[in-house]
């Protein structure tokens, strides 16, 4: 083998080595959810590099106006393109909520949630020392 190959191999035996050693007996939902927030980890980065464009295309067209109309133009045609580039975002991050909702749990443990905005009874038990501690005197 070349010194290349061998590199080439041992750098794909490192990589995938821990697949192997960390694999665990998953199922779809599993492998689907974490897809799921792949997606969204990457829509966030999406979108904040759309802000950060955005941003600076507006200082480019109107805090510094360039000496030629052309870079105005371009400024121009680049806020819009930032625009556009907001909207796509945002659709997908609405496919891969749809997908989470349909696909996983969007809230996590639920053990101590109200079910409804007015049923807080399960967020604070009685204690064992309250005299009321079979009673809701509240309700």
């Amino acid at each position: 083998m070349t010194y290349k190959t061998k590199i080439i191999s041992a750098s794909m035996f490192a990589i995938f080595a821990p697949f192997v050693v960390l694999a665990a007996d998953k199922d779809l939902k599993y492998l689907i959810n974490q897809i799921i927030d792949y997606l969204n980890q990457v829509l966030f980065l999406l979108m904040g590099l759309a802000v950060i464009m955005f941003v600076w295309y507006i200082i480019q067209y109107f805090i510094r106006p360039n000496d030629s109309a052309e870079g105005r133009k371009q400024a121009g045609l680049y806020l819009m393109y930032s625009l556009i580039g907001f909207f796509v975002i945002l659709s997908f991050w609405g496919i891969v909520n749809i997908l989470r909702n349909t696909f996983g749990d969007n809230l996590g443990n639920q053990a101590n949630r109200p079910s409804s905005w007015t049923d807080f009874g399960n967020l604070f038990p009685p204690s064992s020392s309250n005299p009321n501690s079979g009673s809701n005197p509240g309700r």
